[in-house]
C-alpha cells in the first residue's frame, strides 16, 4: 500500500458508500500493528471505534488517524492496518487489510573541501532522529571503493527528535567518480542510509 513517513502520525482513510435506497448506519473498528517482513503482526499498539451515517446513495471519507506508530515499532518499518465494520440495520461485514511501509530518513553527507588522491579529506555527516525516543547505542558504518575501507564509527545515544552532525577523514585512494556509503544502526532504528558522488582528481 502506500507509504507513511517512520515518526510521524498516519492518517488512514476509508470510503464508504450508501448504494441502498435506505440511509445506514456502519460501526466502523480499526487496528494498526506493526508487522514483521515474514507477514507476522505483533499486537496492536492502536484501535479505534467509530460510527457513520450515510444518507442513502451518499459517499464519505472517514479520516483515522492512527497515532504516532514509531513509538512501538522499534526496527520494523511496516504496519498491516485492518478495517472491520458493520452495517447496524442489515449486520453485512466489512473487512479491510492494507499493508503500510514506512519510510526512514536520509542521512546527509557533505564532502568538506576537493577530493585528492593519496590526501585526507573530512565528510560531515548529518542525521536528525525522527523518533518522539533516543536512539541507543548508535552507529554509523563507513565505506566506498576507492575512497574508505568498511569502518565502524560509534556515535553513542541520539537524543529524541534530535540531530547530530559527526565529522570524518577519508583517504581517496583511486581518482576518478567514487560513492561513500553511510548506514546509521541503533537498537531502535535501523534502515537508514545516505550516499554521497565524490570525484577524487589526481595530484
Amino acid at each position: 500500500g502506500e507509504g507513511g513517513v517512520m515518526g510521524r502520525d498516519l492518517e488512514v482513510t476509508v470510503r464508504l458508500t450508501n448504494g441502498g435506497a435506505e440511509p445506514r448506519a456502519v460501526a466502523l473498528h480499526v487496528e494498526a500493528a506493526a508487522m514483521f517482513y515474514t507477514g507476522v503482526c505483533r499486537p496492536p499498539f492502536h484501535t479505534e471505534r467509530r460510527e457513520v451515517e450515510l444518507r442513502p446513495g451518499q459517499v464519505v471519507s472517514v479520516r483515522l488517524d492512527v497515532g504516532g506508530p514509531s513509538l512501538r515499532l522499534l526496527d520494523q518499518s511496516a504496519l498491516m492496518v485492518t478495517v472491520c465494520g458493520r452495517v447496524r440495520e442489515t449486520g453485512q461485514p466489512l473487512v479491510q487489510r492494507h499493508g503500510v511501509r514506512l519510510t526512514t530518513p536520509d542521512l546527509t553527507i557533505n564532502p568538506l573541501g576537493q577530493a585528492m588522491m593519496g590526501r585526507p579529506m573530512k565528510v560531515e555527516i548529518s542525521f536528525t532522529n525522527p523518533l518522539p525516543v533516543p536512539l541507543s547505542n548508535t552507529t554509523l558504518q563507513l565505506e566506498g571503493a576507492g575512497l574508505q575501507e568498511p569502518r565502524t564509527v560509534r556515535v553513542g545515544d541520539v537524543p529524541r527528535l534530535g540531530t547530530i552532525s559527526v565529522t570524518e577523514t577519508i583517504r581517496p585512494s583511486r581518482p576518478g567518480r567514487r560513492v561513500l556509503a553511510v548506514s546509521l544502526h541503533s537498537r531502535e532504528l535501523t534502515q537508514v542510509h545516505g550516499v554521497a558522488e565524490i570525484i577524487v582528481k589526481e595530484e
